[in-house]
């Protein structure tokens, strides 16, 4: 398993544009990896004896995932027209 872009930059990358409200697939550009990697990254972290950085990784994702939705629902909540985060959110 060659996992050699997954660096803490490329994890930063990503990260900061899911909690900024990036698709999947806009994050993994972000740091120069396709979605396709993106996704068996994930799916890799998941297996049993996964590395460290992989499990950090996918540890790290959910965590920006969770930031970004709390972060779009508090928008909505304050926002005059709301439709715009709920439709990122849906």
């Amino acid at each position: 398993m060659s996992t050699t872009k997954l660096t803490s930059e490329a994890t930063e990358a990503i990260c900061s544009a899911l909690i900024r409200g990036a698709s999947k697939g806009a994050a993994a550009a972000a740091a120069s990896i396709s979605l396709r990697t993106f996704n068996r990254w994930l799916s890799r972290a998941r297996d049993e004896g996964a590395s460290e950085e992989l499990t950090r990784f996918a540890d790290e994702v959910e965590e920006a995932m969770n930031r970004a939705e709390i972060h779009l629902l508090e928008k909505i909540r304050q926002a005059e027209d709301w439709r715009a985060s709920a439709w990122i959110l849906s």
